[in-house]
């Protein structure tokens, strides 16, 4: 056999050709090895060993699915493990906050804290009646509660009203109790019999607020229909309607030394009101969120306001400027009211927290924690000995203003670098600049044009020697 022929034979056994010639006869082949000897021959056909090729890939195939299903077995069994894990890592995590929760309890009833069970809905004011041997709270269970402050057991229920509560409060003269609802009405009650003993009804909305003035002669009430609406408490008849707020009414405060009303409101505003003249002789502008609350201080000279954008200012009465904003909370602060000592100011938030507040130093003195929901209300006693809150966890708490204020564990320390501090003073720079903003756009609309033009002179005057230039078309 030639070379030619050989090289032929052998591509012939590994690539066969589409068709078979038949090779030139040789005299004296070569004998095919046992090895190489089948049924069509001394040569095995090409077609053999294609099937051989197609069987072991077949295997090769099978041997691969079953790896990877192995794999992929594998791989849920570690996944599993993985959620295993972390569930028992959240179970234990929860245990822990239990404990500690458990500890917090412990820890405070031997400070004297006291918890007052009993609502079955969130409890969202409460008030302390003047000899500070009761305190009212009321619920959207639909139900007023009076709770013997020394017993810390709940004396009576009342149930007169069809919707839910949004206010509660006493008469300073001790004769009476009132209560605002959802059900747009004002129930008067007799604290010496606890019976209802009239209905006020004008509102055409939900109501939100109800206060006594200093005297118990006039009660104030206000709701989402943005009228605050003065009764006269003995004949139960309404005296005048106070319109001006564009948005909900949330509070309303009288001064205990004039006869002024303040109101704050979902239109961002905090409005003063002659209650002689039935007319509106000032504007607080200041915040940048809804105000939710505010109070007038026992002698007059001081209002405060909290808001939405979680701050809390201090405002002159006699100038309507707002001369400080105390920040510390970071959600809402829904309540805020005086001691009667003068010394101090309460604040409640939904940061599930309550603040009490040095109004000299403007400083926060204490942190009570303790709520697991939003804390709606909060009011000292007569005495100052006592401050209740009430929260969305259905319960009130009563602390002991000495035992908390002497507690080393509860003063609010955040770390100056820490996350929450640097967002913090962000927000409050951009607030306080809003604020400004709103407080010259407020009092550019009361100028005449010669005054508008001395102003924004002086203002830009102001801006520059303080480094920094804000365009009146930006005021």
């Amino acid at each position: 056999m030639s070379a030619d022929d050989q090289l032929e034979a052998a591509l012939a056994r590994i690539h066969p050709p589409d068709v078979v010639v038949a090779p030139p006869a040789i005299d004296n082949p070569p004998a095919a090895t046992e090895s190489e000897k089948t049924d069509f021959g001394d040569t095995p056909p090409p077609q053999q060993i294609s099937q051989q090729q197609v069987s072991q890939q077949a295997d090769n195939d099978a041997h691969s699915d079953a790896r990877v299903a192995v794999i992929a077995r594998q791989q849920k069994q570690a996944g599993i493990l993985e959620d295993k894990i972390a569930l028992q890592r959240e179970i234990e995590q929860g245990k822990l906050q239990k404990q500690i929760q458990r500890r917090r309890e412990q820890y405070d009833a031997r400070r004297g804290v006291v918890v007052l069970s009993g609502h079955t809905n969130r409890v969202v004011s409460c008030a302390f009646s003047k000899d500070g041997q009761t305190l009212a709270s009321a619920s959207w269970d639909g139900t007023v509660r009076l709770w013997n402050v020394k017993t810390h057991t709940c004396e009576k229920v009342l149930r007169e009203h069809k919707a839910d509560l949004s206010a509660v409060t006493f008469s300073p003269d001790a004769t009476y109790m009132a209560s605002a609802a959802e059900d747009k009405t004002i129930r008067l009650w007799s604290t010496a019999e606890h019976r209802c003993v009239g209905i006020l009804s004008g509102h055409s909305d939900f109501l939100r607020c109800v206060n006594f003035s200093a005297n118990s002669k006039l009660l104030a009430s206000g709701g989402d229909d943005k009228v605050i609406m003065i009764w006269d408490v003995e004949t139960h008849e309404r005296k005048t309607v106070l319109q001006g707020h564009r948005q909900w009414v949330q509070s309303c405060a009288f001064s205990p030394t004039a006869p002024i009303l303040a109101s704050s409101s979902d239109d961002r505003t905090v409005k003063i009101w002659n209650l002689e003249t039935s007319q509106c002789i000032g504007t607080l502008i200041a915040h940048i969120g809804r105000v939710e609350t505010c109070a007038i201080s026992n002698d007059g000279n001081l209002l405060v306001s909290g808001s939405t954008d979680c701050g809390i200012r201090l405002w002159d009465l006699r100038t309507h400027e707002c001369f400080h904003n105390m920040t510390g909370h970071v959600s809402w602060v829904r309540h805020v009211t005086f001691s009667n000592n003068g010394r101090w100011l309460a604040s409640a938030s939904n940061d599930q927290s309550v603040r009490i507040w040095d109004i000299g130093t403007r400083e926060a003195l204490v942190q009570l924690d303790g709520h697991k929901q939003w804390v709606r209300s909060c009011a000292f006693s007569f005495d100052d000995a006592w401050l209740a809150s009430t929260s969305d966890d259905e319960t009130c708490r009563l602390w002991p203003v000495d035992a908390m204020l002497n507690d080393s564990t509860r003063k609010p320390v955040v770390d100056p670098k820490s996350e929450l501090a640097e967002v913090t003073r962000k927000y409050t720079e951009q607030a306080e600049m809003l604020s400004q903003a709103l407080q010259r756009r407020a009092k550019l609309g009361q100028m005449t044009a010669e005054e508008r033009e001395k102003y924004i002179a002086e203002e830009l005057s102001k801006q520059r020697r303080e480094g920094r230039v804000i365009p009146p078309e930006e005021w």
